[in-house]
């Protein structure tokens, strides 16, 4: 009777991590072409029907795995329904990070390496594909010039903007960094570092094509500390340790006290926001225009076709700053709901 039981636990298992590997795939393919100027909405329509019955199984997975008495499971089920599927459409990048949050919860006895080789191969594919079919003349090459006075471009190769296209490959970077390990090898370091120069020639995107670089130089780095057997013992501070916890809430709140406090004319605020190409003062155009909101509102985002037509809320679309993206979508509930989270994952 146990055999049997076991063999129905190692199925229902088999069955979740394939269930799980597809929502992620799929998530990952409307999240990766909302960003682009290819046109899916003849697809996104049952494309979101099957996240949406996929992503009913992996809340029963959750339900199974992190509660003990049915009431609990009734509760959970219940929060993730209202949060995850009433409210989102998944056409937006937006509310496809409530989708990732699903697949967050639902990680338990998931390989984060496989999830990551995943990521790798389909974002490779797909970002190959939007160059290619953006270069062959099927859709926009999008072109933007640092300002109104300079004649340096910067191509968007057939996404949305140049900080896509340049985010997406800094993505790949990283993620093949991880899987490889200690297998990354000086030839891959070398590769990754003209990877990031040369998409700084593209894109001209500052930040992130440094930290492709600073992926290789730390991942160079690991190897070396591993050969000689040198332990890293900054890695243990508390300090360090809390910092590294509680990153992406510590920066959330920074960028959104900044923005707040950049009309009050302090010195340091305006040269941050120059060091930051302007996202300090369009963050607070943004926060300006929309306020703030316990439960988020709904705002037009930029939205790319094959005939290179948009529309966009500049106040909205300019401020890449994805924390206060979300703090004007979501609301100030939902990102508290995020950040707590995504600590308790850290």
């Amino acid at each position: 009777m146990e055999t049997v039981l076991n063999e129905k636990k190692d199925k229902r298992t088999i069955v979740f991590e394939y269930v799980y590997y597809i929502y992620f795939s799929l998530v990952l393919f409307l999240q990766f072409m909302a960003t682009t100027m290819v046109d899916i909405s003849k697809y996104r329509t049952i494309i979101k029907f099957i996240v949406l019955f996929l992503g009913i199984i992996l809340v029963f997975k959750i339900a199974l795995e992190w509660t003990s008495s049915w009431s609990s499971k009734a509760i959970l089920i219940g929060i993730i329904f209202a949060n995850g599927f009433l409210l989102p459409d998944l056409n937006y990048v937006q509310d496809i990070n409530i989708a990732i949050c699903l697949l967050i919860l639902a990680s338990r006895n998931i390989s984060s390496k496989r999830l990551l080789w995943l990521y790798t191969i389909i974002s490779t594919v797909l970002t190959a594909f939007v160059i290619i079919y953006c270069l062959t003349g099927h859709v926009i090459n999008f072109v933007v010039y640092r300002d109104a006075y300079s004649t340096q471009k910067r191509y968007a190769l057939g996404f949305n903007y140049t900080t896509y296209l340049s985010a997406h490959i800094m993505g790949i970077c990283a993620a093949w960094a991880y899987v490889r390990g200690k297998a990354y090898s000086w030839i891959e370091a070398i590769i990754t570092i003209i990877i990031g120069i040369v998409t700084y020639r593209i894109t001209d995107a500052r930040i992130t094509c440094a930290v492709i670089i600073a992926v290789s130089i730390i991942m160079i780095i690991n190897k070396i500390c591993i050969k000689r057997q040198i332990k890293l013992s900054l890695l243990r501070n508390r300090f360090i340790k809390f910092i590294m916890v509680n990153a992406v809430s510590l920066v959330t709140v920074f960028s959104i006290i900044t923005a707040l406090m950049y009309k009050s004319g302090i010195a340091w605020i305006r040269k941050l926001d120059i060091a930051l190409s302007g996202r300090v003062k369009m963050s607070a155009v943004a926060l300006g225009r929309y306020g703030l909101s316990g439960w988020g509102q709904r705002v037009t985002n930029i939205a790319g076709h094959s005939n290179g037509e948009k529309g966009v809320d500049e106040a909205f679309f300019l401020i890449n700053n994805s924390y206060v993206y979300y703090l004007i979508y979501w609301g100030i509930f939902s990102l508290v709901a995020i950040l707590v989270c995504w600590t308790l994952i850290s």
